[in-house]
């Protein structure tokens, strides 16, 4: 009962967070109220609508990474699939609507992106049963994972310094 009711918030928050960044779409070019829901449309492109909706979509993945986490803990092997297609699906829409002002920012969001995609099939050598009684090939894969993250973080770090 309680997952029911959290899950049915989730769906209410976000479609409630859709109908404000729908309804105050055509003010965007009021600097008072950019200036006041910065959090909302801060660094985005305001020019379409579905540029502006990036942290709309941005919410739900996290809902749906959150249900998948909790409602499918017996199948590791399709949330990995699920994490993976959420990912894709992120990657295509950042590469065809470029939502942000800064192209930097684009090329960013894009990277970690894929850094998610390259984590997600070794996962499922380490995190599930998929390679059985293959310690040195966990332990292997495991750190290519750990570099790929560690590689991001220093991306990440060397932007947000620069």
């Amino acid at each position: 009962m309680i997952a029911a009711t959290c899950l049915f918030g989730c769906f209410l928050f976000t479609y409630l967070t859709y109908r404000f960044l729908k309804n105050n779409f055509a003010y965007l070019r009021d600097e008072k109220l950019l200036e006041l829901w910065s959090s909302f449309y801060g660094m985005m492109t305001t020019q379409r609508p579905i540029s502006s909706m990036f942290i709309l979509i941005y919410l739900m993945r996290r809902f749906a990474f959150a249900a998948t986490c909790v409602f499918l803990t017996e199948y590791p092997i399709v949330q990995v699939h699920l994490i993976f297609c959420q990912s894709l699906l992120i990657l295509s829409y950042l590469i065809y609507y470029w939502p942000f002002l800064h192209n930097g920012l684009n090329y960013l969001e894009v990277f970690n992106e894929a850094c998610i995609i390259f984590c997600m099939y070794p996962s499922l050598a380490v995190f599930t049963g998929f390679v059985e009684d293959q310690k040195k090939m966990h332990y292997n894969t495991g750190w290519v994972v750990i570099g790929i993250i560690g590689f991001n973080v220093a991306v990440n770090l060397l932007v947000e310094v620069w």
